[in-house]
């Protein structure tokens, strides 16, 4: 571990003393080398022999530690503690201790004792001391130490459990038998527990952590205990029960794997040693069916003594026998550890002429996702006199009000489960305080009667008057509260593509790592840098984005698919002004075209583009005019669509991108009375859904900026897509980037059902055969999809509609594993200075993910019982662990040819999904200029008849915000000899079932856990305080 991590600071174990008095150093310096002769684990090297390691025992001179002095004052104290904590031991090279003295004064001195835990565990501590007490003793009387003779040293213990144990693959031995007693008590346990974090997991921890205390007072420590012993439980079991459901309370599941220490030292022998005897307990609780927690309480006693029976398998050798998935991100097995420490503690070292104490150190590290610890206290008379706790947590992943948050509902689930075990552990009231408000924000419950924005909450600044605004815009929303979360109002990753460029467009400028980080409008305006300032987004140069581009992942993903791809588009039909004029409308999309690089680009016989320089493509030589202005027109819908059809077709079969033809645009003009459309098709290599955003507006802007006699002037770019491209390159190799390989491969490795009658192939099954299916949700459903739902799970819509469409799969499949192909929009910040929200380009990324649902009751789920809520949790973890959203994959799979061989070996995903976001509609013949069409479904399709097909089953889906409020709109597509439109049409209306369950889901939680038992004059009370 020590070699994977690099020396991870997480494992190390500072112990640090006070020393009041005259100290003599040179008899400090003889004590730590006596204590370290006689304990072989402290002077032991650990390096390895042709890759294997091995012990190297030190002679008790040549492990003699040395006592490093510095001096010191108490306000650096903290800091230089922390910071000689966080070494990183080089456990090949150097002894396991490191000893320091701190003086701060003649008289003060603090004393750090930095062990690596591969030598000492928590149980170490106190024979250490004694042996220092002792050894000091002795040297400062001028003596050697007289020790009580070990009998044995950690060398000894370790071949004794070896032998003791016996081999795993011996029939009959104890390995043998703990081992099949593990294998049947953790299968199909789930290897990521779902935490209710703030970020997602990184590819890379750092390791980094932070410490929120509590404590359990005097009379609810007595109620505990005295719930234990009625309950035949130990009070470690009552409060591993707690904090089991509490997990699941806020998400985790019903299968709760928690971690816990046992000391490891049964023989009395071993009392005396210093060493690493502790191992890690893997304790598995079922909170499912809603228990009382009594119930619940049997259930933790039951298994816990079970495990106990069978804890003397080393931890390490349970990771090997069991192979769960591995990730260097997080622990295998559990992400979550609770510590008891009971009562009978040690004291501090009694040291000649030295008044000692332990000395507070905060090291900044965590080992595990979370950690609680808890140390009981007992009065002079052995009563209860309270327990104090801290819940450690990791960085990576939790904010300190989230990990605050937890210890305070800790402590009222204690509460109100000590004073009634018969509660079941879902009704359990969670009301007060902040865990309350958390609860409602989650939930998102809105009390009738309650104003649209709280009093008080006007925008203060230039800054926050420009983002409310965009708020409201981009998410259709009449009022933005200042404090109210983006996304839990509804946005998502594209929108927040939308809201920074917009936001750049106002003079403010904002990241997309921004809106995630500081997502309300108060703090996004606390952040934002004025466009004068210092904070200007990059603009490059002129000329950066010509020249040579390297193909993107997703291009070389087309070619690989086999087929022509001269067709291969995007389009729209747009609303435009009456009169709009050919040469007004010319001169716009020449603006257009000089100001947007891809447009401008081919493709080379090299299989790589081209990007020509500003004013050598000609919009008038892209542009035609269709007249529409007949009468008939005005009164026949059918007509224009059939005439648009026509020129779709036309036009379409114009592009070409070896030509540089990536753009063509018809207007059909409707004369000086009416408003015409324009169509645009762009080729797919030059454009993608996001673009469409930043093309629209830029032509509306550039066409009113020439009929007003103006020259346009549109708002910078940032990144050029040539910049990003050749930055992909570079990133694909990078030893970050190649790490991430390893979880690529096993989503491959995952079990899969076949879909449809057979595989796919590509000779057969292509565009020309392809059949779809649109099926639209109404806005009662949709809404609560992106508000409540991906607020409750910590999630996002998109999260949200891929648990579903998992949910809907695995029922029809019967399996509990679904890999699907994921779209994402690919602008990730994968390097620093990239500036993308007004880049056009094809970003696409596309990664396999599998989801596995195992141990979750899908008829329950889709009946919109709690399963629902847990599916949603998990879906939405294993998601959170991708690294920039699977940008990764693509990267590691097209141009690292180091890893394309061995990951284009795994088989496509059967079901491809994407989600668009959210496009604002007009359904009326009357629309404003410059939104879609009312005749868009006139347009065809934007592929070759012989391009193959890329999976049997394709999702397409966007929210489309129209007066009657958002829909969720579907665009299933399929080769029809490989699916037919029934089955489709059944798995289809399954997903929408499984939306509308966790829709309804989040509606009984919200109703159950935020509102159950409030009168209305308690209502008003809380309306009242939301007011002010």
């Amino acid at each position: 571990m020590s070699r994977l991590d690099g020396g991870d600071t997480t494992y190390t174990v500072p112990w640090a003393l006070r020393l009041d008095g005259p100290l003599d150093r040179e008899a400090l310096r003889a004590a730590l080398a006596d204590v370290v002769a006689r304990h072989e684990p402290l002077r032991t090297l650990h390096p390895d022999f042709q890759g294997t390691p091995y012990q190297r025992i030190l002679d008790a001179e040549a492990g003699r530690p040395e006592l490093a002095v510095a001096a010191a004052t108490e306000a650096e104290l903290p800091a230089l503690l922390t910071a000689a904590a966080r070494h990183r031991f080089d456990l090949a090279a150097e002894t396991p201790l490191r000893t320091t003295l701190y003086a701060l004064d003649d008289e003060t001195h603090v004393l750090l004792l930095l062990a690596h835990h591969i030598a000492v565990d928590g149980w170490s501590r106190a024979p250490l001391l004694r042996d220092l007490e002792t050894a000091y003793a002795a040297r400062t009387a001028g003596e050697v130490p007289q020790w009580r003779h070990l009998p044995v040293q950690y060398a000894d213990f370790a071949q004794w459990q070896r032998e003791a144990l016996g081999s795993a693959t011996e029939p009959g031995s104890p390995m043998n038998r703990h081992l099949a007693f593990w294998r049947e008590a953790l299968a199909d346990a789930p290897d990521v527990l779902p935490l209710p974090a703030d970020r997602p997991r990184p590819a890379e921890p750092s390791g980094d952590g932070g410490r929120a205390g509590f404590t359990i007072d005097a009379g609810l420590h007595a109620d505990l205990a005295g719930l234990a012993a009625t309950s035949k439980a130990t009070l470690f079991m009552v409060l591993q029960a707690a904090l089991a459901a509490l997990l699941t309370r806020f998400g985790s599941g019903t299968d709760i794997t928690l971690g816990t220490p046992v000391a490891g030292r049964d023989d009395s022998r071993l009392d005396d040693l210093v060493g690493f005897f502790v191992n890690s307990l893997t304790l598995r609780t079922d909170t499912s069916g809603n228990p009382t927690f009594r119930e619940l309480l049997d259930r933790v006693r039951d298994f816990d003594l079970a495990a106990y029976a069978h804890q003397d398998v080393p931890f390490d050798v349970l990771v090997d026998a069991l192979s769960p998935q591995r990730d260097l991100a997080r622990h295998p097995l559990f992400q979550v550890v609770i510590a008891f420490t009971g009562h009978g503690t040690e004291p501090e070292p009694s040291l000649p002429g030295l008044i000692v104490a332990g000395e507070p150190i905060e090291t900044g590290a965590a080992r595990f996702d979370l950690c609680l610890y808890l140390r009981e206290r007992r009065n002079a008379d052995g009563g209860p006199a309270g327990i104090d706790g801290v819940v450690e947590y990791n960085t990576d992943l939790f904010d300190p009000a989230t990990a605050e948050r937890i210890a305070r509902a800790l402590v009222r689930f204690l509460t109100a489960v000590a004073a009634d075990p018969g509660s079941r552990v879902e009704d359990v009231d969670l009301h007060g305080d902040d865990v309350h408000r958390e609860v409602v924000r989650q939930t998102a419950v809105s009390l009738p009667g309650l104003p649209a924005a709280p009093a008080g909450q006007e925008p203060a600044t230039p800054a926050e008057r420009i983002l409310a605004g965009l708020f409201r815009e981009l998410l259709t929303l009449p009022e933005v509260p200042l404090d109210e979360d983006f996304f839990a109002l509804g946005g998502d990753s594209i929108s927040t593509i939308r809201l920074v460029s917009r936001a750049a467009e106002a003079g403010v400028v904002i990241s997309a790592r921004d809106v995630f980080k500081y997502q309300t409008v108060r703090e996004l305006a606390a952040v934002a840098r004025g466009a004068a300032g210092a904070g200007m987004r990059p603009v490059h140069a002129p000329g950066d984005g010509t020249g040579a581009v390297p193909l993107t992942p997703i291009m070389r993903w087309l070619f690989e698919r086999g087929g022509p791809i001269g067709r291969f588009s995007q389009s729209v039909l747009l609303t435009v002004p009456a009169g709009a004029g050919l040469q007004p409308l010319t001169d716009a999309l020449q603006s257009v075209l000089d100001h947007h690089d891809m447009l401008r680009s081919r493709l080379t016989p090299a299989r790589e583009l081209h990007v020509s320089p500003v004013g050598q493509v000609r919009a008038a030589d892209l542009l035609d005019r269709r007249d529409t202005s007949g009468t008939y027109l005005a009164s026949d819908a059918d007509a224009l669509h059939t005439i648009v059809t026509e020129e779709f077709e036309r036009a379409v079969g114009l592009l070409d991108p070896v030509a540089g033809a990536m753009i063509r645009a018809v207007w059909f003009d409707a004369g000086a009375e009416r408003a015409g459309r324009l169509l645009l098709i762009v080729h797919h290599l030059a454009v993608d859904g996001v673009s469409w955003r930043i093309l629209v507006p830029d032509l509306e802007a550039a066409w009113a900026a020439v009929a007003a006699g103006r020259r346009p002037e549109l708002p910078p770019v940032g990144t050029s897509f040539r910049r990003w491209s050749l930055a992909l390159v570079e990133q694909a190799r990078t030893p970050s980037r190649v790490a991430e390989a390893e979880l690529w491969l096993h989503s491959a490795d995952a079990p899969r059902t076949p879909l449809g009658s057979r595989p796919l192939d590509p000779d057969q099954d292509t565009a020309a055969t392809t059949r779809s299916l649109r099926l639209t949700l109404p806005p009662e459903t949709t809404g609560p999809l992106l508000t409540t739902v991906p607020s409750a799970f910590r999630a996002g819509t998109q999260d949200v509609l891929i648990t579903a469409l998992a949910l809907a799969v695995a029922e029809q499949q019967g399996s509990p594993h679904v890999v699907l192909d994921v779209e994402g929009h690919g602008r990730e910040e994968l390097a620093p200075g990239l500036e993308l929200s007004r880049t056009v380009g094809w970003f696409t990324s596309l990664y396999p993910v599998h989801l596995d649902l195992a141990g979750i009751d899908l008829s329950d789920a889709l009946a919109a019982g709690p399963a629902a809520g847990i599916a949603a949790a998990r879906v939405a973890e294993r998601l959170r662990e991708l690294p920039d959203h699977g940008a990764g994959y693509g990267l590691l799979r097209h141009l690292n040819p180091d890893t394309a061989a061995e990951l284009a070996k795994a088989p496509t995903p059967a079901i491809g999904f994407n989600y668009l976001g959210r496009v604002t509609a007009r359904d009326t013949a009357d629309a404003t200029a410059w939104t879609f069409a009312p005749e868009s479904s006139a347009l065809g399709t934007g592929s070759d008849p012989d391009l193959a097909a890329a999976h049997v089953l394709e999702v397409n889906s966007l929210v489309r915000d129209t007066g009657s409020g958002p829909h969720l709109v579907a665009d299933w597509s399929w080769p029809d000899g490989v699916l037919t439109e029934p089955e489709v049409r059944a798995l289809a209306e399954s997903w929408f079932a499984a939306l509308t369950a966790l829709a309804t889901q989040v509606d009984r939680r919200a109703s159950g856990m935020s509102l159950r038992g409030l009168e209305q004059d308690e209502l008003d009370e809380l309306a009242a305080g939301l007011d002010g």
